[in-house]
């Protein structure tokens, strides 16, 4: 299973990544939404998951793909706060068929929902 895991953040990025790998999914890293579409459109995507608090906008990431691929699941988070705003992408990312995470997310939930999403395709 391929997951495009999207984030700015090198840090959460490369955390993310390994917890994924060690579970033997095949991750392909992006830190932008311009470069994630680009990936998404050239390879064969099982799971999208996004920070939707970016330089280049998870949201319209979202809104892109869902324009050509509607069932393919998404995982939204955000570890903003109230004050950025995030809560309200978070919601608006939900009503576009993304499930929603706040950061921080523990390995556990993070491998739970993975699997609960995959298996639902």
């Amino acid at each position: 299973m391929q997951i495009l895991l999207v984030d700015d953040d090198k840090f959460i990025l490369k955390t993310m990544s390994d917890v994924l790998s060690q579970e033997n999914y095949d991750v392909i890293e992006c830190n932008n939404g311009k470069e994630a579409l680009d990936v998404f459109n050239e390879k064969d995507i099982d799971l999208l998951i996004t920070d939707i608090y970016m330089q280049d906008d998870g949201i319209q990431l979202i809104s892109e793909i869902r324009k050509t691929q509607r069932k393919i699941p998404m995982i939204a988070m955000s570890g903003g706060s109230i004050v950025d705003n995030n809560h309200v992408l978070l919601d608006v990312a939900g009503l576009m068929g993304a499930t929603k995470m706040e950061k921080p997310i523990s390995r556990d939930d993070l491998l739970n929902t993975v699997k609960e999403l995959l298996n639902a395709n």
